[in-house]
């Protein structure tokens, strides 16, 4: 078989003839009586004529019957029967044969002479050998019987390619192989001539180079390769050195064997070979099994020389690293099956459409696969597409049978293919869509379903309001209007008015500009008084000869309102709370009104902490239907509330007058800055005392409140009692008293004003006038009035 060679060089060939072969020699170590040729070597090899000092310096070629070598003084043989042990040189008419060995297959070598001609050398019966110089290129086939010449054009200018067979032993054309165009790789293996392809996806086919028959072809190839593949064949299997390295069943059974990465390989029966994990100038010797389960074996470190096989095809000849050259058993491989096995069915293909569309000639598109392969063969081949649909009629929910398009059950050689239907309004097609493959394995139906839009568009008017305000007038009424529809077109917007003081519609009004509109607001100007209606449809984008139309929404009515609404009462909030014990009070303020339609109300606040000025009004409640309003006011504190009234269009009342609440501190409060504090009973307060000078002036025991500016008065609450005395209280200039004695003892509230406001509130007991005596006054609680 052809070998690969280390360097390059101009390569010529000769014959040389060589005895009968004498049968495969079964690996196995021969006895040294024998005069041992093989012995253990390397797991699974034997080293050749071990106890020779000659070294290989190149090619090693491998026949039934024997072993030979390149070395630097020319091409030497040892026969495989072990009846030598030592290296013996080819000589064609007593001349050492030299130069590159190339193949060695059968009773003939290929070798690329010395002198840059390329020779075979052909051995005899009397195991001398002749030679011939063949052109340049020529492939010998396996087993040595024939060889394949160089490509040739018939003539210039062509793009037909010729390429002749001849006999080995004659050296005459068997076999002329024309192709069209070039780059199509052929081998030869015993009688058969194949070729590759690489124009129709590595197809092989096969010639017998005897008869002229074509025997076998169409078989695909499960990957492309390029123009410059070369095509290396034993027996079924072949070779394919290019892009990429493929070891390939040529018969089509298994599946290809992807050696891309490895250095320097050669088919075997069953088997491929070759150097890997290469560092330099050697590698491992790696073979695969290409039937069973694709078992690998190494056979430890060699050359980087391209091993050679036996013409059976179960032996393997590589150069060790010595120099040596070794024999490895290839029968441990599984022998190759007849047929294919095929039990997966393809990958379920995918089918895709639009659930739904809006035209009636609907359309699914079928994503196919490739049929999958059971390891180790190869697929049974492309698959068998077959699509059908069934149609629901509109409103119903019963399908029809299904059907098979007359040109959907096709051979498929596309990823993709679709199928279109024309389908009624509103109605739904299904598809489904499977694939057989050549060995009857289904996939399952996929299916995908579409339907024709049939439905109108929805339409969701969301204005006017149910009246809307005129000023000086006039009113501008608005109704504004959607879709959720993702296919809608267009609007079409109709109005009809009410003159003032009447419910009596006139004719609907079709603006132009209004119909077909994609605008989704339209505007009427009305009088004070007057009232509108208006109307809303929808149409979507459907390509048939009318779209879908909504019918017209219902109507939506407003008038030019331009009356205020009225606050007719107002209750609460309780004016004066005393000082609650958790800190806070809830306060309620309650209202109503009147108007013509619907009534809504505005309620806002404002506070003020114990001893500060109020905040600015706060909108706490905003066109509410309620008709009271509820808050927490802390102690101390004065919370006032206003409200007015808000009808649909947006007119609105005036602001009431404000309602206020004041929640008293106790006088222990940290805002009230006082003398003396007791307990009367169990309540704290605040005691005030007068100076009497006859008492030489005691202690006296005074007060004062600190406010900001805004307050106007205060709220206090005093205890009365016939020993207690009279209060003065001073604001700025202003001084006021509050009598506390009295015949009875308890608890009163005292509310003062003024008009002069400070920042301080002092509160002293007064001293009786014209009888001077020490008077005590208590002050049990207290709220700034704003």
């Amino acid at each position: 078989m052809k070998l690969a060679h280390a360097t390059p060089f101009a390569r010529s060939w000769a014959w040389a003839a060589a005895a009968a072969l004498a049968g495969t020699t079964v690996l196995a170590d021969v006895p040294s009586a024998a005069g041992a040729t093989l012995v253990a070597a390397a797991a699974g090899s034997v080293v050749v004529a071990p106890s020779s000092t000659v070294r290989l310096t190149g090619g090693v070629g491998l026949t039934d019957d024997a072993v030979y070598g390149e070395t630097a003084t020319g091409i030497v043989s040892i026969p495989r029967d072990g009846s030598a042990v030592e290296w013996s040189p080819v000589t064609v008419g007593g001349t050492p044969l030299t130069g590159h060995l190339l193949a060695a297959e059968g009773h003939a070598l290929l070798v690329a002479a010395a002198d840059g001609t390329d020779v075979i050398a052909r051995r005899a019966d009397d195991h001398t050998w002749t030679a011939r110089t063949v052109p340049t290129g020529t492939a010998l086939g396996h087993r040595g019987l024939y060889a394949v010449l160089p490509s040739t054009q018939p003539f210039p200018g062509s793009i037909d390619i010729s390429t002749d067979v001849i006999d080995v032993a004659s050296g005459d054309v068997v076999f002329t192989h024309h192709a069209y165009g070039s780059g199509d790789p052929v081998g030869i293996s015993g009688t058969t001539l194949w070729r590759s392809s690489v124009f129709r996806d590595d197809e092989t086919t096969a010639w017998d180079v005897v008869s002229g028959a074509y025997v076998s072809g169409d078989t695909e190839g499960e990957a492309s390769m390029d123009e410059t593949t070369t095509l290396t064949v034993i027996d079924q299997w072949g070779l394919l050195i290019g892009q990429r390295t493929l070891a390939r069943d040529l018969r089509g059974v298994y599946a290809d064997v992807d050696v891309t990465s490895w250095r320097r390989a050669a088919i075997a029966s069953n088997a491929v070979a070759g150097l890997t994990a290469v560092a330099g100038s050697t590698g491992t010797l790696t073979v695969r099994e290409l039937t069973g389960s694709r078992r690998t074996q190494t056979y430890g470190a060699g050359r980087l020389v391209t091993p050679d096989v036996d013409d059976a095809g179960t032996s393997l000849a590589f150069v060790g690293t010595d120099g040596r050259a070794r024999i490895a058993d290839l029968r441990w491989t599984s022998p190759a099956a007849t047929a294919l096995v095929d039990r997966l069915a393809p990958a379920t293909p995918t089918l895709v459409t639009d659930p739904l569309v809006r035209w009636t000639k609907v359309t699914a598109t079928a994503f196919g696969t490739l049929d999958r392969a059971e390891a180790p063969f190869r697929s049974s081949g492309a698959p068998v597409a077959t699509m059908q649909y069934r149609q629901r009629p509109s409103a119903t929910s019963a399908y029809g049978p299904w059907q098979t398009y007359d040109w959907r059950t096709i051979e498929r050689d596309r990823d993709e293919f679709s199928a279109q239907v024309e389908t009624p309004r509103g109605a739904t097609t299904c598809f489904r869509v499977r694939e057989v493959d050549p060995a009857g394995n289904a996939t399952p139906w996929a299916t995908a379903c579409t339907t024709v839009d049939g439905t109108p568009p929805t339409v969701k008017v969301t204005g006017p309001k149910s009246a809307v305000k005129a000023t000086e007038g006039k009113a501008v009424a608005t109704v504004t209007y959607g879709s959720t529809a993702v296919d809608l077109e267009s609007f079409d917007v109709r109005y009809k008015t009410a003159p003032k003081g009447s419910t009596t519609y006139g004719s609907w009004v079709h603006p132009t500009s209004w119909q077909a509109t994609t605008r989704t607001s339209q505007k009427v100007t009305l009088g004070t008084g007057q009232r509108v209606c208006f109307a809303v449809r929808a149409r979507d984008d459907f390509a048939g000869p009318e779209a879908n139309v909504s019918a017209w929404s219902s109507s939506r009515c407003t008038f030019a309102d331009g009356t205020r609404p009225k606050l007719t009462k107002i209750v609460g909030p309780p004016r004066w709370f005393g000082v609650p014990k958790s800190g806070e009070v809830r306060t309620t303020i309650r209202f109503a009104g009147e108007d013509d339609h619907a009534l809504r109300f505005d309620v806002r606040m404002r506070a003020a902490s114990p001893t500060g000025v109020f905040s600015g009004w706060k909108t706490v409640r905003s066109a509410t239907t309620a008709r009271s309003y509820t808050t927490t006011v802390r102690t101390g504190r004065q919370a006032c509330f206003q409200v007015r009234a808000r009808d649909t269009a947006g007119n609105v009342s005036a602001w009431s007058k404000a309602r206020c609440s004041n929640v008293a501190a106790p006088a222990t409060s940290k805002a009230l800055e006082d003398a003396h504090r007791t307990t009367l009973g169990s309540v704290r307060v605040v005691a005030l005392k007068n100076c009497v000078p006859a008492t030489r002036c005691g202690p006296t025991w005074g007060a004062r409140l600190l406010h900001d500016r805004g307050t106007h008065g205060v709220r206090l609450q005093v205890r009365t009692c016939p020993e207690c005395g009279t209060i003065q209280v001073q604001v700025g200039n202003k001084v006021m008293s509050v009598r506390t004695a009295a015949t009875t003892t308890g608890w009163k509230w005292v509310t003062l004003t003024w008009k002069h406001d400070d920042s301080f509130v002092f509160f002293d007991e007064k001293t009786p006038y014209p009888h001077p005596r020490v008077t005590t006054s208590y002050i049990r609680a207290w709220s700034l009035i704003r």
